[in-house]
């Protein structure tokens, strides 16, 4: 086996497994949130930021189960007075996600997780295809 390219290998599977461990600590965290979190109800009381801009945030008023209100911020694609699902954690409420927002990072990680394993088993693939061809196979 030649030096470089076991290196070029190494090198190769570096970045899709630094993605790789990354994403499934992050997925693992917020798994693990999601599932201790506290599900109560919200209403979108207004908006924070120009309502034209994408970047503005709805802003969600829900009181938690020790009878603090509590507001946070989600995405735009509200109304106000629209009635919205609200998880959060029991020491931090200010922390709260609307549920779907909540799921969606866990969704995103996914994807990555994926990407990274196909990165690797075509790398991984390659490698050994260029193993064969430099042997005269």
């Amino acid at each position: 086996m030649d030096l470089n390219a076991l290196l070029s290998v190494v090198l190769c599977l570096i970045l899709p497994l630094s993605f790789f461990i990354f994403s499934l600590v992050f997925f693992i965290y917020e798994s693990r949130v999601l599932f201790n979190d506290i599900e109560t109800q919200g209403i979108v009381i207004g908006f924070e930021g120009d309502p034209d801009d994408s970047d503005s945030a709805s802003v969600i008023r829900f009181v938690t189960q020790t009878g603090r209100e509590v507001t946070i911020k989600g995405l735009r694609n509200y109304t106000i007075g629209q009635s919205v699902t609200v998880r959060y954690p029991p020491n931090q409420p200010e922390a709260g996600k609307v549920k779907n927002e909540a799921m969606e990072g866990c969704i995103s990680v996914s994807i990555i997780q994926i990407f990274c394993i196909i990165s690797i088993i075509l790398i991984w693939i390659h490698y050994l295809y260029t193993e064969t061809m430099r042997q005269g196979g």
